[in-house]
Order: C-alpha cells, then structure tokens, then sequence
C-alpha cells in the first residue's frame, strides 16, 4: 500500500511550492503519483499511522500554516483535519501510542521550542512541554515509549 512506503510529499520546485505526493517503488526503482494535497506547501511535517499519511504546518507561499492534512489511503482521498495552535514550518512529526507528536519548527524569524499533541479519537490538540532547545529542521522519533528530537538548527550552531 501507499503507506509504510518511501513517500515525497509537497515541497518546492524551484518556482512554486508544490502539493503533489508520490511513493517510491523500490522493485521497479521508480516514482508513482498520488493524489496531491489540498494546499501545497513546503517545508511541512509528516508522519504516517493507521493508513493515513497526517501532513502538518509548513509554508505556503504566503505565510506559516497550522493546517492540518490526512491522506486517507485506503479511500484515496485528502481531508482537512483541525489545525495545530501555532503555525510552524520545518517542524518535527512522530506518532506515539497512536498520538501524533509535532515538535520545534520555525514560524515570524523565530525558532520553536514549543509541541503539540494530536489525538485522532478525539480530533483535538493539547500542548507540550517545551523542548530545552529551539530549533527547525529537526527529526522526530519514537522508540521505547520515548520520543527523540534529533538534530536541527537552534539559529547559531549547526
């Protein structure tokens, strides 16, 4: 299936962010489409559980979104879900426990410490503690009953 596969999702071409996504294929070593995202965006967090694919934040062009989008699969089809607290981009995402983790990114010249929660039963985000470090571009993990935030910038140190 789409999911649990190597997935491109969004991004920039050089002209224009971009909503497309497409699965890596790594039998035949090639790229297939899928359906593309309602808003294209750049510099978004992703993390798959269930069979769905949770796209968040980002930019768009425009301004830091705090959008949420959920690429169902099993139906094919994009829906919007409710939007995070803060808008940010370059973020971290993870699932954990069947909670989605979206942690740091980048929003106004400013890197985040700040995270947020997502519970699909119960469509709705809480807060997190901060992290210790602000940073964007980080990856996020988890392992073990832990999340990990791995790397980034903190806007001085690489």
């Amino acid at each position: 299936g789409l999911v649990g596969g190597l997935l491109a999702i969004g991004g920039w071409d050089g002209h224009s962010n971009v909503g497309s996504m497409e699965r890596y294929e790594a039998g035949s070593h090639r790229w297939v489409g899928a359906p593309g995202m309602r808003t294209p965006r750049r510099g978004l967090a992703a993390a798959c559980h269930g069979g769905s694919v949770y796209v968040v934040g980002g930019f768009d062009g425009s301004g830091y979104l705090s959008s949420m989008e959920v690429f169902d699969a099993e139906r094919g089809v994009w829906r919007e879900a409710p939007p995070m607290a803060a808008r940010r981009c370059f973020a971290g995402a993870a699932f954990a426990g069947g909670l989605l983790y979206v942690v740091g990114g980048y929003c106004e010249a400013t890197n985040l410490a700040c995270g947020e929660v997502f519970d699909p039963a119960r469509q709705a985000w809480s807060p997190l503690p901060p992290m210790r470090t602000a940073r964007r571009g980080l990856g996020l993990a988890s392992a073990g009953g832990r999340l990990y935030a791995v790397g980034g910038w903190d806007g001085s140190k690489n």
